[in-house]
């Protein structure tokens, strides 16, 4: 799904080697059953006129999907197979509608285990990073400074930096140090744009992994940018 997060791929590697048929069979199975928990979903749709054959036909911006928002929304919490959340998920996130109320993808965020089954917690937290807008920003503090949410947290340290709240650099910098969400607060700091994130994000320069150093290396290059407009 283009540049989203793969979910389970290193998982399922060894069954689709060692048992190519059995991976086959169980794909379709479980595509199936994703199908049949969003027969319900898809007939409310259709009864607000919005007909399609793939998931993926409403991410398709010449698809019409205003009044489909809000059903998504309440269907949301309702279905019970995680794939299925996930399908909602990135229809929500592929299209970006402004002004959608996130209030019912936060308790379903907060209610979703770190443990739940592909990665539905972290897309959840995509979800709300991607669509919240200067509203949001208190949530989305709260969320980030509650350890319980995990790695689910991650693209809400991107959310930060792109929203700004008023305790956004100090608590990006307190993320610097926390394993698996430091890439994200780099990220974040970049995004940012304020100056006083440089020394903290210089050291990453010659950090271990070649994917960090790209990380503050783009980082910094916005903290370049924003001091050339700044000048201007």
């Amino acid at each position: 799904m283009g540049n989203e997060k793969e979910v389970d791929a290193e998982s399922e590697w060894p069954d689709r080697v060692k048992d190519p048929e059995g991976f086959e069979r169980k794909r379709q199975e479980a595509i199936a059953a994703t199908e049949r928990a969003l027969l319900p979903v898809r007939v409310e749709l259709a009864r607000s006129g919005i007909v399609f054959e793939r998931w993926d036909d409403l991410r398709d911006p010449k698809v019409d999907v205003r009044n489909a928002v809000p059903i998504l929304l309440e269907w949301l919490p309702l279905v019970v197979e995680p794939k299925a959340k996930v399908v909602i998920a990135y229809i929500l996130i592929g299209r970006r509608p402004k002004g959608v109320p996130l209030d019912v993808v936060v308790k379903e965020f907060e209610r979703t285990p770190e443990s739940a089954p592909r990665d539905l917690k972290w897309v959840l937290g995509y979800v709300i990073a991607q669509l919240a807008d200067r509203r949001h920003t208190g949530e989305i503090v709260r969320l980030v400074e509650n350890p319980e949410h995990g790695k689910g947290r991650e693209t809400l340290l991107l959310a930060l930096g792109r929203l700004r709240p008023p305790r956004a650099f100090e608590i990006l910098i307190s993320f610097l140090d926390q394993p698996v969400l430091f890439n994200y607060a780099i990220e974040g700091l970049g995004n940012l744009k304020d100056e006083r994130a440089r020394p903290y994000l210089e050291p990453f320069l010659s950090h271990q992994d070649s994917y960090t150093r790209q990380k503050a290396k783009a980082a910094l290059a916005k903290l370049d940018r924003a001091a050339v407009r700044r000048k201007d």
